[in-house]
């Protein structure tokens, strides 16, 4: 069957796309499960971040809402309209 050398390059031919075919297939493989952790890495610190800024804005909220709470029971304990300035403290 190997006795020509047209039968010996077509062996030769295919052994080597064979083999080439495995490089490129576990290469590919590799590739996608390291990607695959960078992408997760990163969703990780993204997730973290988010988390940071909705806790400063949760903070904030409720900071806001304890102002205007004060400012609700001021008014209801004066009985009529304030002007802004006549009931908030001199801290500004």
């Amino acid at each position: 069957m190997l006795s020509s050398i047209k039968s010996k390059i077509i062996v030769l031919t295919l052994v080597l796309l064979c083999v080439l075919g495995i490089v490129v297939t576990g290469t590919a493989i590799t590739a996608f499960y390291h990607d695959k952790e960078l992408i997760i890495a990163g969703n990780n610190s993204a997730i973290t971040a988010f988390e940071g800024q909705m806790n400063t804005e949760i903070a904030e909220l409720e900071k806001n809402a304890l102002d205007l709470a004060v400012m609700g029971e001021i008014y209801y304990q004066k009985g009529k309209q304030q002007e802004v300035g006549d009931f908030l403290p001199n801290k500004f």
